[in-house]
């Protein structure tokens, strides 16, 4: 249940984040998209079974691809991607705090590519590799930094509020375990 609110809390950031920063299309300015979604998504699926975690990344590129008004399936794919992604890299990192800031840049970069990927194969864009990298890509990666430590502090927070929850559950168990062994 805590993890579906807090999926709406960065679902909400994203949207609220992608209102305030418009995307231009015509590559004339930088252009930021943010990743709270999907680096959500990503560390939150990456320690259940592969079917799951692929679900719940296609369900959520869906809603994206439902609010935004993009291509269908645009976002899922490239997100059900993202999560693949993940879990080959996390069993290769430990848990520190770079490694995650990393491995969550990694996630945006990979989103951003599997999009204009894409739209290439579509044929929906003519954007030359070094354009894409200039106008879309390198403020996303850059403005994703305060975003994944958001990301990364509700997750330490939803951590730490399953294990509070944990504890009192046990507190009310009045059964003695300890004396059938």
């Amino acid at each position: 249940m805590m993890s579906l609110v807090f999926f709406l809390v960065m679902l909400i950031l994203d949207l609220v984040l992608m209102v305030l920063f418009r995307v231009d299309h015509s590559a004339m300015i930088l252009s930021f998209i943010p990743g709270a979604t999907l680096v959500y998504i990503a560390f939150e699926t990456y320690e259940d079974p592969l079917n799951v975690a692929i679900f719940s990344a296609f369900s959520a590129g869906l809603l994206f691809d439902l609010l935004l008004f993009n291509a269908l399936f645009d976002y899922a794919l490239s997100m059900v991607i993202v999560v693949i992604v993940v879990r080959i890299w996390s069993k290769h990192l430990s848990e520190s705090i770079i490694e995650r800031i990393m491995l969550g840049l990694l996630l945006v970069f990979v989103r951003e590519l599997s999009l204009y990927g894409l739209a290439l194969l579509q044929g929906f864009t003519i954007m030359n590799i070094q354009t894409w990298l200039t106008m879309r890509v390198f403020l996303t990666i850059i403005g994703n930094i305060p975003v994944i430590f958001i990301v990364l502090y509700w997750l330490d927070f939803q951590d730490g509020f399953d294990a509070k929850q944990q504890r009192k559950q046990r507190r009310k168990e009045r059964v003695s375990w300890y004396r059938y062994k």
